[in-house]
């Protein structure tokens, strides 16, 4: 006869073994004096082990295994009197179905008692001295706790306001790799290269006015229907979406970005070839032409393509900080939204057509708190535009490397500054993910270059199996608290570019480019003076005394040509510590 269900069996170690559903209390209790569940939330069955009377003080909880996807998880909670982390009284905590202890939560002592160590250790100082400060301005906190925070407004992955990502099922981001259509035949080859490497999305630059069937002969050797296909046409948008109709004609089962953005390409190339209303005016074309595959298009917008992308990229490689990037992006949306509704394309209606494109920097923290703001401000922005539905206020973010943190002397440095930016921004919750070639900063990325930065993203989805978490940063009280300060504080700048003209009018003016040259002057006053360091650069250079040191240097962008109908200065890319502006 084997042993009694409840008497765990004895090794050599003496271990002890935790069966399935039995739920335990804190760690210095021993796990068999609390009653068992069963996965119905039944304590009567076949296999139950007998009950066991709670011990003085303890009381079983309702059932929470519905808050776990019906895995028969258990809830305990400790006596009344206890300290919890929360300073509820409560300490609380799970042990699934696997016999796996998914949380095991200890009495917390209060801040106070931390305050009280921190002063003693300081000799008398304030913890206060602690505090750090962000490039964006925010105060960086030595201990972050669930008081600060309060509510949980994150939410829950795939519901408003989306915080915690746009949807509720994790899964692979699609990984971009950038290509500039300069002779098709030799981005022929090197898209084949890079479909064949696993990549799923092909973005293609314009740098130039497109020419008839050059795209479907950059796409000749590839499966359209395998992989989605952004056609970036900068200032010639209106050229480059109609060559995507005619690429979309030819592959209808392809996944089409138009990736219109006429206020970027004006803030990135400084030029536009018509006015500015007639340049808004025409987003209205890419966006029926995508809807036409859908009746309300929800389904095209959400699977089939995008017409217009938001990119702000060229405010954060040029040195504005994230509030400030985030509220060029909420800028730039309702600009968009405002003439597609002048179009006849409500905002209801637009707003699945649109994906927003951002930087995505070595500060590994920063990154992540932008990519959960930047959804929780959009889903914010479009209920303020009357669309009632919490399904189409989901945002698509596309993270980009930041080409600014490459350096083009000792090269191989930017494969870390890489790896970290495309880390945060998987774990930020970015549905797309392009890792720049690390040579990218000599010129034109050669195939090692493509090859290494596809493989970045390999084994950060493979070998980590980042994709397969839901909002990885999820629960870190310093994550939340950060995410949310950050959102108030773009929205504040927001309501100050709205309220200067909107984001057309700051550009045209040059108080836009005025305000993100001052921010990144106080940054590179922050580095030479060392309240802030960026490895290889400020802080562990190399032998050679400068070889990291970046070179700052205006984008890479076509030149204005005579017919230009807008002209402004554009956005220098900038890169941190440069001696040159």
């Amino acid at each position: 006869m084997g042993r009694p269900l409840d008497r765990p069996r004895r090794s050599a170690r003496r271990r002890v073994r935790i069966r399935p559903e039995q739920p335990v209390g804190a760690c210095s209790r021993p796990p068999t004096v609390i009653a068992t569940a069963s996965p119905t939330g039944s304590s009567e069955g076949p296999r139950t082990p007998p009950q066991r009377a709670p011990q003085p003080g303890r009381r079983p909880a309702r059932r929470a295994g519905a808050l776990f996807g019906g895995i028969g998880a258990a809830r305990w909670e400790a006596p009344a009197n206890s300290r919890a982390p929360g300073g509820d009284g409560r300490t609380l905590g799970w042990v699934t179905s696997d016999g796996v202890a998914s949380l095991l939560a200890f009495d917390a002592p209060p801040r106070r008692d931390w305050e009280d160590l921190v002063r003693r250790s300081l000799r008398g100082d304030s913890p206060d001295t602690l505090v750090g400060r962000a490039p964006d301005g925010l105060d960086i906190q030595p201990l972050y706790t669930a008081a600060p925070s309060g509510d949980d407004a994150a939410g829950l992955p795939g519901l408003a306001p989306f915080t915690r990502g746009a949807g509720a099922v994790p899964g692979r981001w699609e990984l971009r790799q950038r290509h500039d259509l300069a002779d098709p035949a030799e981005t022929s080859d090197a898209i084949r290269e890079d479909v064949a490497g696993g990549v799923s999305g092909v973005w293609l630059r314009l740098r130039r006015p497109p020419v008839p069937g050059e795209l479907l002969a950059a796409l000749a050797r590839v499966n359209l229907g395998e992989v989605s296909v952004v056609v970036d046409g900068g200032p010639w948008f209106a050229a480059a979406g109609e060559a995507a109709a005619a690429l979309a004609a030819a592959a209808p089962a392809g996944m089409l970005v138009a990736g219109a953005d006429p206020l970027g390409a004006l803030a990135r190339d400084g030029f536009l070839l018509s006015d500015l209303d007639e340049a808004l005016a025409g987003l209205a074309a890419p966006v029926r032409m995508i809807q036409a595959g859908d009746c309300d298009g929800r389904s095209a917008g959400r699977a089939g393509g995008r017409a217009v992308t938001v990119d702000v990229t060229v405010y954060g490689d040029s040195g504005a900080p994230p509030a400030l990037e985030l509220a060029c992006l909420l800028a730039t949306g309702v600009a968009y939204l405002r003439a597609l509704e002048a179009g006849g394309v409500t905002p209801s209606l637009a707003a699945p057509h649109v994906e927003a494109r951002l930087a995505a920097t070595a500060d590994q923290f920063a990154t992540i708190c932008k990519f959960r703001a930047a959804r929780a401000l959009w889903d914010r922005l479009l209920a303020a535009c009357g669309v009632a539905d919490p399904g189409r206020r989901g945002l698509r973010c596309w993270a980009v490397t930041s080409e600014a943190m490459f350096v083009a002397q000792d090269p191989f440095v930017n494969l870390v500054r890489a790896t970290t930016a495309a880390f945060a921004a998987a774990a930020g919750g970015a549905e797309c993910l392009t890792v720049l070639p690390h040579d990218v900063a000599l010129g034109s990325p050669g195939e090692r270059g493509r090859r290494l930065a596809r493989n970045i993203s390999h084994l950060l989805a493979d070998e980590t199996h980042l994709g397969a978490v839901i909002d990885p940063a999820g629960g870190s009280w310093y994550v939340e608290d950060r995410t949310a300060r950050l959102a108030e504080a773009a929205w504040d700048r927001f309501r100050e570019i709205e309220a200067a003209g909107g984001i057309a009018e700051a550009l045209l003016d040059g108080s836009l480019a005025d305000r993100v040259a001052r921010a990144a002057e106080s940054r590179s006053e922050r580095l030479a003076g060392g309240a802030e360091h960026v490895v290889g650069v400020t802080c562990h250079p190399p032998p050679d005394g400068g070889g990291s040191e970046p070179v700052g240097r205006a984008p890479v962008g076509a030149a204005v040509p005579p017919d230009a109908a807008v002209t402004v200065s554009p956005l220098p890319l900038r890169r941190p510590g440069s001696k040159q502006p």
